[in-house]
């Protein structure tokens, strides 16, 4: 996989593919800042206010000495609830209310408290300065208004500051799991990736049905229309294998006995992953495809190939009939075991062999040849080490792969994968076919380049 520099349009990238991820770590993130916010409610804040007998010049001394450590160890007693020192200090202040009035504000968990705070600390506050330890002098005051209400900063401005901090930083932390997520996914996901994984260029980059059951291949079979650029990109591939297999010389990738050789005849093997269900669908949009054309065109569905999706595309090859009289003289559409393809392909003018391999153990049958073989994959769905395995096999059992063809591109992907960096001079390697081992006529990308110059 290749590994970018983070930036924000791939930082929007991960955050679009691992949606769920952050989307989910953003919802507890705004449950707990909500959680936090309900379990520790504002704080109230209550506060009594005493009268001293005249105004004072050192009101400032007074308001120091109602904060004092004597002051509130004295009244440390008459308040309970486990109050200690230290909370207290933290929650009283003393303010110089006018030039003879002290307010003493307490700020505790509930109104109640918060109202005994504040009492406890003005009769403590009063009989400390009315002592002979008074700094200031014995001095009768009293209790102007005593603490009977709190107010607090607002349940609803405690949920409004909460929840957002939550929500954020629930966002920041499912970002940083997708961000490490995303580093840790080997899976291709674009054209380049792909096609310099195994150094085959990509022929083509299609959108493709994903049909769920076998009614919904006939559909497909039976209605499949591309739109323009889509049905371009069709021609133009199949135009680059027809050209593959007439540069190879007709039999000589396919092999003579197997029917598909002779002149003006070309047969085209799709290999997909077997859980890769979108990426099964391009055989049959080309094949349907090149029918529209006229072209007289013969889909194979291998019967022994694995996998759910190939199993109902088989169910509908079984159950087709042509659509109209029209296809019914340029398609046909066959489900075929190997045995029957060891027999001879049809003799259509474009034979489209389908199949799909085990991800884990990919195994070609030596009966699917064909003048060129065509890996289809969707991005996020195989790893290089899985399609250099599929590609692999293909050779073994004889096929030229020539190319990729790459189903739903990511709509993000600018790139085109038509020069892989490991696709310009391959090593040959050898393939078997028919009991036999031999070399492979060369890079299939390479002799396509070479008759388009033609």
């Amino acid at each position: 996989m290749t590994q970018q520099q983070p930036n924000l349009r791939r930082s929007m990238r991960i955050v679009r593919r691992y949606k769920g991820i952050v989307g989910g770590f953003a919802f507890l993130g705004l449950v707990a800042g909500v959680g936090y916010a309900y379990l520790n409610p504002p704080q109230q804040t209550s506060s009594a206010l005493v009268i001293l007998p005249t105004p004072k010049p050192n009101i400032q001394t007074d308001t120091l000495i109602a904060e004092s450590a004597p002051v509130l160890t004295a009244a440390l007693p008459k308040i309970g609830h486990g109050m200690t020192l230290t909370a207290l200090h933290q929650g009283i202040t003393a303010t110089d209310a006018t030039g003879n009035v002290i307010s003493v504000n307490a700020t505790d968990k509930t109104a109640s408290e918060a109202e005994d705070d504040a009492n406890a600390v003005a009769a403590s506050f009063l009989s400390f300065i009315g002592s002979a330890n008074s700094p200031v002098g014995a001095v009768a005051g009293r209790v102007f208004v005593p603490a009977s209400t709190a107010t607090s900063g607002g349940a609803v401005k405690q949920f409004i500051l909460y929840g957002p901090i939550g929500l954020v930083a629930g966002l920041l932390i499912g970002f940083i799991v997708a961000l490490r997520k995303d580093r840790g996914d080997r899976r291709l996901r674009t054209r380049d990736e792909i096609a310099n994984s195994i150094g085959v260029p990509v022929l083509a980059a299609v959108e493709a049905d994903q049909p769920g059951d076998a009614q919904a291949w006939l559909r497909l079979l039976a209605e499949y229309q591309p739109d323009a650029v889509q049905a371009w990109t069709l021609r133009t591939t199949l135009a680059r294998l027809r050209s593959v297999s007439g540069g190879a010389g007709a039999g000589q990738n396919a092999g003579s006995g197997n029917g598909a050789g002779g002149p003006g005849r070309t047969a085209i093997a799709v290999i997909s992953p077997a859980a890769d269900p979108a990426a099964l669908a391009i055989g049959p949009q080309l094949a349907v495809f090149a029918s529209s054309l006229g072209i007289p065109t013969a889909l194979i569905v291998c019967a022994q190939a694995p996998g759910e999706a190939n199993t109902t595309l088989r169910a509908a090859a079984a159950a087709w009939s042509p659509a109209s009289a029209a296809q019914a003289n340029t398609l046909r559409v066959i489900a075929a075991s190997d045995a029957d393809l060891q027999g001879g392909l049809p003799g259509a003018a474009l034979t489209v062999i389908v199949t799909t391999v085990d991800d884990a153990a990919p195994q070609v049958s030596e009966a699917v040849r064909a003048h060129a073989t065509v890996l289809a994959v969707s991005p996020r769905v195989a790893t290089p080490d899985q399609l250099a395995r599929i590609a692999a096999s293909a050779a073994d059992a004889g096929g030229n792969v020539v190319g990729i063809m790459v189903a739903n591109p990511e709509p993000d992907d600018a790139t085109t994968g038509f020069a892989p960096a490991m696709g310009r001079q391959p090593r040959v390697l050898p393939t078997r076919m028919n009991g036999t081992t031999r070399a492979p006529r060369g890079n299939g990308a390479v002799a396509t380049m070479r008759e388009e110059r033609r």
